[in-house]
Formats: structure tokens, sequence, C-alpha cells
């Protein structure tokens, strides 16, 4: 039998996933970060004209693509390609890592607080 508290308890939880999935916390970003083994080789707008960039850089050969504000890496020379693999990021914060060569893809931009719980 399903009681009026375990609606409340449903409807909580709900509201707690929704605000997880949709977190007034994480924003796009706007600034494509990218280094090589720790130094920063380039920087670009993550809004802007679909395009792939060619690197090549201290023996290490990759293209990333810019397409509808987010950014992949779709070419590296490396064995396991888990940093292709990884998709297209748009969020600040986070990152396409390639560890055997070194190379990290970082989105980065400010977060705005909506609101804060007090």
């Amino acid at each position: 039998m399903v009681r009026r508290g375990d609606w409340i308890l449903a409807g909580a939880l709900l509201l707690a996933a929704l605000f997880l999935l949709f977190s007034p916390f994480q924003t796009y970003g706007q600034t494509v970060v990218v280094s090589v083994n720790g130094t920063v080789i380039d920087q670009f707008p993550l809004q802007g004209e679909d395009r792939d960039f060619f690197y090549e850089e201290k023996g290490v050969s990759f293209t990333l693509r810019r397409e509808n504000g987010k950014v992949a890496m779709v070419q590296m020379d490396c064995p396991d390609q888990s940093c292709v693999k990884t998709g297209y990021i748009s969020l600040s914060g986070r990152s396409i890592i390639c560890l055997p060569n070194g190379v990290t893809v970082s989105v980065t931009g400010e977060t705005e607080v909506d609101f804060v719980l007090g």
C-alpha cells in the first residue's frame, strides 16, 4: 500500500535528480585550452565556426574538432585511442586527456551561481 509519505519521498527524489541533471553550478565553457606536457600550446573559443584544429607539437600530432559549441579529439597518435573515444565535451571543468602523449584539452569558463541554498 502506497502512503502519502511515499509519494512525498518519490517527489523529493525526482526533484533532486532533476536538480543534478540541470545543475545551476555547471555552465557551458567559453574557452578550450590545449596543453602538451603541461605547456599551453593553444587556446580558442568554444563557440565559433565548426572546424578542425591540427597540432604537431613535441613529437605528437593530433586533431581536435570544434562543432556546435563542443570539442572532441578526432585523431591522436596513441595505441589505445581512449582520448578519441571520450567524445565531445562542452561543460566548464571537463577535459579530454591522452596520458601516453601528455595531451590535455580542457574547457574553461566561469561558473555562475543562480542561487545559494542555506
